[in-house]
């Protein structure tokens, strides 16, 4: 991927444009898709010192890739959409109301097995794709050609705690939680526990999830 930054704007604006390759393999057939993609990324959040969050600001992607025919044996087209916002300044300190909305569009997309899928916490970037979050329900749950998600917190701090234990590389830093409130709706299918299969389901039919998750930032390893 080539990126560059936009002339005459911040350095908060990026674009970018590349070639996208991707080869999945399961039982009895082997999916293959190649080609350009080009991309704009905006993003002017930060966090530091004792913050728990970003607590202003926000981010924004926007990205289309197309995979060809010729080169592919599967073909189609695919929007994505990431943006996220940060408000605190009506708050007590580090207190962080946080918003976050995801889409993906790719209509002409005949096998669900390329497409986006919900898990079901938020990793690690590049360890598992958690942009579509939808906690409450398993990795997975649903799966298909467009899928949109939106997620709200309430990001609360709890006790700085800076405790550790003589030499040993076990050590907290901060606890804090968050009240969260997730949905989601999809073109494609939802996993059902009952029958434990997947079964079609159209946008309309909204998934939903919320709860009180804990936190604590920690130093397990050093070296």
């Amino acid at each position: 991927f080539f990126t560059s930054l936009i002339p005459g704007l911040s350095n908060n604006y990026t674009i970018g444009a590349g070639w996208n390759y991707y080869e999945t393999t399961y039982p009895g057939e082997n999916l293959t898709a190649n080609g350009p993609g080009v991309f704009f990324n905006y993003m002017n959040t930060s966090k530091r010192g004792f913050q728990i969050s970003p607590e202003k600001g926000g981010t924004a992607y926007l990205a289309y890739n197309s995979y060809l025919p010729h080169i592919s044996n599967v073909s189609y087209d695919e929007l994505r959409f990431a943006g996220s916002y940060f408000l605190s300044g009506f708050l007590p300190k580090h207190n962080v109301l946080a918003g976050f909305l995801n889409l993906y569009y790719a209509p002409r997309l005949d096998h669900l097995l390329l497409g986006r899928t919900t898990s079901s916490a938020v990793y690690q970037q590049n360890v598992l794709d958690s942009s579509f979050v939808l906690r409450g329900y398993p990795y997975g749950a649903l799966i298909g050609r467009s899928l949109y998600s939106g997620n709200l917190e309430y990001r609360f701090p709890i006790r700085n705690a800076y405790d550790g234990y003589d030499v040993k590389p076990l050590f907290f830093q901060k606890y804090y939680g968050a009240l969260f409130v997730d949905a989601a709706t999809v073109d494609g299918a939802y996993y059902s526990k009952n029958n434990l299969s997947y079964n079609a389901v159209s946008p309309g039919h909204y998934f939903v999830g919320s709860g009180l998750e804990l936190k604590a930032d920690t130093t397990i390893f050093y070296q």
